[in-house]
């Protein structure tokens, strides 16, 4: 036996061609007394609201996205504190510190440090020096 293949409907589906403004016709006929008496305004489809819902306008999900990524961005930078900018009388105040607690190497102490990475010790071995020499 076949099997009869199902397809579900599209939310998308066409709509109904009914004038702007007027009431879409009732599938079964009947006219309600509500709708009858009320006035054409009530019973009017929204149209231009309808334009601008978000499952309707991808511009306004990307609006709506940017706006909330700025509230963000705002939001963290108007919550971190401000760093303190360091100034010349304090890098001075520093220095002035530092010298008076510290005391400066020695001028022989820099050239020990210096000259010491290049300093060989030789040792040579006595007797075959003065083997040699004969």
């Amino acid at each position: 036996m076949k099997r009869v293949t199902l397809y579900s409907r599209s939310g998308l589906s066409p709509r109904p061609a009914h004038p702007p403004g007027t009431p879409p016709p009732d599938p079964a006929g009947h006219k309600d007394r509500a709708t009858a008496s009320s006035s054409p305004k009530a019973s009017r489809r929204p149209g231009r609201f309808r334009q601008f819902t978000p499952y309707r306008n991808p511009a306004l999900w990307a609006s709506a996205g940017g706006l909330a990524a700025l509230l963000l961005v705002w939001g963290y930078t108007s919550m971190t504190p401000t760093p303190h900018r360091i100034t010349q009388k304090e890098i001075e105040r520093a220095v002035a510190h530092a010298l008076e607690t510290q005391t400066p190497p020695s001028p022989a102490a820099k050239a020990y440090e210096a000259v010491i990475p290049s300093v060989v010790r030789h040792q040579a071995f006595a007797d075959r020096l003065h083997d040699a020499g004969r």
